[in-house]
């Protein structure tokens, strides 16, 4: 066995070493598009593409339709489904590319396949999870792997790859979703501290880095626990929240920011119930504290919203 067989081996070996009990849940995130599909969608009409092309194998069978031993772009979509490019992906004018075949929703793996069959059986199938779009690591494999298995491959005929870690709008790997939202809430808080002072210069300088903050999430990694798509309403979130409390600020009506902050709050506690956090919790009063940590009798089990005052 060569060095490099050796090596994906181990790789398939330390994503099968896995109790089953546990396995079922904490390995199987979902993973968003970062990109905008409709472009895509354009390019694929005009290279001559057809979404009814794409392959979506259930069966050992179904895996020969793809041409032998060349890589395949796949997604495992939210149903456990296998979507696979009609075209070896270095076909030329293939623009079956995975947005496309995740339809832009959130998928459970994203990668390449190359399935090597002869004489009408499949002996070897090998994974990656290159995926710029869609920023899948090689731990993202492990429900791709179980797919392939459930549809009749052995798990000595399966491979994984490991590729390096490439995603769209960044060099290098995303930022965490909770490091980027500490800096958020550090912004959220000295902003209301200074509007509480009636510091407006402060004010002003806190407005301008926490939009700069809260541009960096749509592009951050939420961690697996996330199962919602936090990527809309962190867009929305500058237009609908910031925008009206910069305003006020800029205005140094303080009734205003004041009321345009307990707003934001709200906008902000409501994204963290919705992503499963409620316990971090935003007050709407400017001044303090963010994260808003009260003795749970005080709090109750709410946030912004409700009589936790």
């Amino acid at each position: 066995m060569t060095s490099s067989a050796r090596m994906l081996a181990f790789v398939f070996a330390a994503l099968s070493c896995r109790s089953s009990a546990t396995s079922a849940v904490d390995d199987d995130p979902r993973y968003l598009c970062r990109v905008d599909v409709a472009p895509l969608r354009a390019a694929l009409r005009a290279a001559g593409g057809d979404p009814a092309r794409i392959l979506q194998p259930t069966t050992a069978a179904g895996l020969l339709a793809l041409t032998s031993g060349h890589r395949h772009k796949f997604v495992l979509n939210e149903n456990g489904m296998f979507v696979v490019a009609p075209l070896p992906a270095d076909a030329a004018h293939n623009e079956y590319v995975h947005p496309i075949l995740g339809d832009g929703a959130p998928v459970r793996g994203a990668g390449g396949m190359t399935v090597v069959h002869v004489d009408g059986r499949v002996t070897r199938v090998v994974l990656d999870a290159e995926s710029f779009s869609y920023c899948t690591a090689t731990e993202s494999l492990r429900p791709s792997v179980r797919a392939l298995q459930a549809m009749g491959i052995p798990a000595e005929a399966i491979v994984v790859e490991a590729r390096p870690l490439a995603c769209a709008g960044a060099g290098a790997a995303p930022k965490r979703y909770g490091a980027v939202m500490v800096g958020v809430g550090r912004r959220f808080e000295t902003l209301g501290r200074a509007l509480a002072a009636g510091r407006w210069e402060l004010a002003d300088y806190e407005m301008e880095e926490l939009a700069e903050d809260v541009d960096e999430l749509p592009g951050a990694a939420a961690p697996p626990s996330v199962r919602v798509d936090l990527v809309p309403t962190a867009r929305a979130f500058p237009t609908t929240y910031l925008a009206p409390l910069a305003a006020a600020v800029a205005r140094r009506d303080a009734a205003a920011a004041t009321a345009a902050y307990g707003v934001a709050a709200g906008g902000c506690y409501g994204c963290h119930q919705a992503a499963g956090k409620v316990g971090i919790m935003v007050s709407p009063t400017p001044g303090d504290g963010v994260p808003w940590i009260t003795p749970a009798a005080t709090a109750g089990d709410g946030g912004v919203g409700g009589d936790a005052r």
